[in-house]
């Protein structure tokens, strides 16, 4: 399988394991929140098939892309140390509560490109880099850099990150004058 396909397996896995451990404050929320999921789950299933549809037809080969867009971007998390991040010498992820804008929030985790509520590439996070130490050293900084290569031309773009539900929208316009790179921040 491709490894496209395989992150799109892993990434369903992912969205499926939050929706059941998560605790939810109140039940109207957690069944909008499971509704949503289902959605996008289902938009990563349906692309996954199309992947693997494409692959056994090629022979197992994937199809090469028609676009040779590529999104270099950082997600930089800023926050409280040992309470929202965590660091270990130079690298570092976001901690906290199940329910807490940082938590889970490590290398490995799936970034998705969607056009059109489709996801059309994909990548992970590279392990977090801590960065820097600000107001007094109790609150730091940790980026996570991600590549996404095949991206082809769309008019608007949705970068989102894990399940947290971080995402950017640009432009082709607005990605073509940044250069193809991505910023995403969070902070608290």
């Amino acid at each position: 399988m491709r490894r496209t396909s395989v992150w799109m397996v892993v990434a369903i896995a992912l969205v499926l394991t939050t929706v059941m451990w998560r605790p939810a404050a109140s039940q109207d929320s957690a069944l909008e929140r499971l509704d949503d999921l289902s959605t996008r789950v289902s938009v990563l299933e349906d692309k996954v098939d199309e992947l693997e549809r494409s692959e056994s037809s090629n022979g197992g080969v994937a199809p090469e892309s028609s676009s040779d867009n590529t999104i270099r971007g950082v997600v930089t998390i800023r926050g409280f140390r040992n309470s929202q991040v965590s660091e270990d010498g130079n690298t570092c992820r976001g901690v906290g509560e199940e329910d807490e804008r940082f938590a889970g929030l490590e290398g490995g985790e799936p970034v998705w490109v969607w056009v059109d509520n489709k996801v059309v590439a994909s990548d992970e996070l590279e392990t977090g880099e801590f960065v820097e130490n600000y107001n007094d050293q109790t609150r730091v900084t940790c980026n996570f850099v991600f590549r996404i290569e095949g991206v082809p031309d769309a008019d608007v773009y949705q970068v989102a990150v894990g399940e947290q539900g971080w995402y950017v929208e640009l432009t082709y316009d607005e990605m073509e004058d940044a250069d193809w790179r991505v910023e995403i921040g969070i902070s608290f």
